[in-house]
């Protein structure tokens, strides 16, 4: 007997996809598709040496949510690959392998992370910095006699024409203090006022001059006018003035303060001051630009400290940078290193 095969049928069974990719597979340890010399494993057998419940704030308020350590070692290693957003770091607990196996197979959401950041963590994320060196020191038997120290200049994240010059504010403060005293001097002729007339003035100086006339404008029932065509008081005028000059007077003020000893700095980056960098000062294009001053130590290959100033020059960095140095670590290395 001759049996024969439906022609239709066979060229579904000849043409069938065995292979297709969402063919239902058992499930299999993501750890055996990482490679034995991924950064994540060095990164596992680093942060398994340390003790990281010190760095976690204690409560017992509410329900238990995800295991702080995890989190922790999540968001240390997404900065070690240059993953900064916090919606990077929950996509990458979904498809990266790697992440999926330092958080044992959670989700955490964008704003997990961000209440764990801002409510869990007590210290300063840095800290883990030098407790991974005082880990690897002793490990790697580094030699820490010797300490190489370089720097580099990193632009800010900010606009380069978003400056305030220091010696600029200073001297609209100087010509401010000049119009505050002419108006002094006019206000104290005007009435029986009798206002002190000084060489450099404060906010708080011009409060009382404030109150006086707008107790005088209030007394005598002189209505404040606005607008084309209306004649506004003498009295009007000056108090007006004397707003304008606190108002500038404080924004003066402020901008010395967030200055400090530095000459300059950005409005959009108020951390970053204005300098010449390599780019700049090779190609000779005379602009200034927001930059931070880097300067890095290295034993036997490991970065053991590290620095951000606002001294454009390095000579200005040398001491700040080892007593943090010996802060940190509370000795001095034998041989620093330096260029010139």
């Amino acid at each position: 007997m001759k049996y024969t095969v439906d022609n239709r049928l066979d060229y579904n069974i000849s043409h069938q996809d065995y292979y297709s990719p969402v063919q239902l597979k058992l499930p299999v340890d993501v750890s055996y598709s990482i490679d034995e010399d991924d950064p994540v494993r060095t990164f596992m057998e680093v942060i398994g040496g340390l003790n990281l419940n010190k760095y976690f704030k204690k409560t017992n308020r509410g329900r238990e949510g995800y295991n702080d350590t995890i989190l922790l070692k999540i968001v240390l290693f997404a900065f070690m690959e240059n993953i900064r957003s916090l919606r990077a770091i929950e996509k990458a607990c979904k498809t990266d392998i790697r992440f999926m196996w330092l958080s044992g197979g959670i989700k955490p959401s964008h704003m997990a992370f961000q209440r764990f950041i801002s409510e869990r963590l007590i210290k300063e994320i840095d800290l883990i910095f030098y407790e991974v060196n005082s880990y690897l020191i002793e490990k790697e038997n580094i030699d820490t006699s010797i300490l190489y120290i370089d720097g580099t200049k990193i632009e800010g994240n900010a606009r380069k024409f978003s400056f305030v010059w220091k010696k600029a504010i200073l001297n609209y403060q100087k010509k401010l203090f000049i119009k505050i005293s002419k108006e002094l001097i006019k206000i104290n002729t005007l009435s029986d006022y009798n206002f002190e007339i000084k060489d450099e003035y404060k906010p708080s100086d011009m409060v009382p001059v404030y109150m006086a006339l707008l107790r005088y404008c209030m007394t005598n029932n002189i209505e404040f006018v606005y607008g084309k065509g209306r004649r506004k008081t003498v009295y009007q005028r000056h108090f007006e003035k004397i707003k304008e000059y606190y108002d500038k007077l404080e924004e003066y003020e402020n901008h010395l303060i967030i200055c400090g000893e530095r000459n300059s700095y950005s409005k959009t980056d108020v951390d970053a001051t204005f300098m010449h960098g390599k780019e700049d000062y090779y190609n000779k294009t005379g602009i200034f630009k927001p930059y931070y001053n880097i300067q890095i130590g290295v034993s036997d290959e490991y970065i053991l400290h590290m620095g951000v100033f606002p001294n454009p020059s390095d000579s200005r960095t040398w001491i700040p940078f080892f007593e943090s140095y010996k802060e940190r670590y509370k000795k001095l290395p034998k041989c620093p290193v330096a260029d010139a």
